[in-house]
């Protein structure tokens, strides 16, 4: 899906642009080269079909590469740009361990309270092994007693 040269960036992203530019000497050139393409029509995507199209003489064949290397040449963090670019990767990894804390603790709290919930009804579950063991062996009221001669499970 090809973008709007028109609308392309978002009206916000210009104006961060260009305030970002505004205190850029080196995009001085570039700016003015790329304006005054515009002006003659819409400036295709470097390496387009549209792009192709275009007769070699065509101003707006050279804005194409220029806003190519412009591209390139700003995604080199610098300054002003590089800061933001490291908040926004900061801010972004700091909520991300925030929220996987925030998840674990309640997977976590929600077993503790199941296993609660299963300790008050009466069952072992979350007890060590030797302890489940040991309860399995205690006499219950319910149990009937055996009757004589049988041997328990296990003894000799």
């Amino acid at each position: 899906m090809s973008a709007d040269p028109q609308t392309w960036p978002s009206p916000e992203a210009q104006a961060i642009h260009r305030q970002i530019l505004r205190q850029d000497p080196v995009g001085h050139w570039s700016r003015n080269l790329i304006s005054a393409a515009r002006d003659l029509g819409p400036v295709p995507r470097y390496g387009s079909t549209e792009w192709i199209d275009l007769p070699v003489n065509d101003p707006r064949r050279l804005a194409a590469v220029v806003i190519a290397a412009e591209c390139w040449r700003l995604d080199e963090p610098t300054g002003a740009w590089a800061q933001a670019l490291r908040q926004a990767e900061q801010d972004g990894v700091h909520q991300a361990a925030v929220d996987e804390f925030e998840d674990m603790w309640r997977r976590t709290l929600a077993h503790i309270n199941r296993v609660d919930r299963a300790r008050a009804a009466g069952s072992d579950i979350g007890l060590p092994l030797a302890e489940r063991i040991e309860l399995a062996r205690r006499p219950q009221p319910t149990d009937r007693e055996r009757p004589a001669g049988i041997r328990a499970k296990g003894a000799a």
